[in-house]
């Protein structure tokens, strides 16, 4: 069985940006997808997690 390690998350969204919170990260997890840093099957951290952290 394949163990998934969680990804961490060392970045945070910039306020003064034009471009809205939420937009800024989709936009950067969509890149991480794209660039293959996180690979189909990679689990993400959970919903809670991820509002504390941004």
């Amino acid at each position: 069985m394949k163990r998934h390690i969680p990804v961490q998350i060392e970045w945070h969204p910039d306020p003064a940006q034009p471009v809205p919170v939420y937009r800024q990260i989709l936009e950067w997890m969509y890149g991480k997808m794209e660039s293959g840093e996180w690979p189909a099957g990679t689990r993400l951290p959970s919903q809670r997690a991820m509002a504390r952290h941004f």
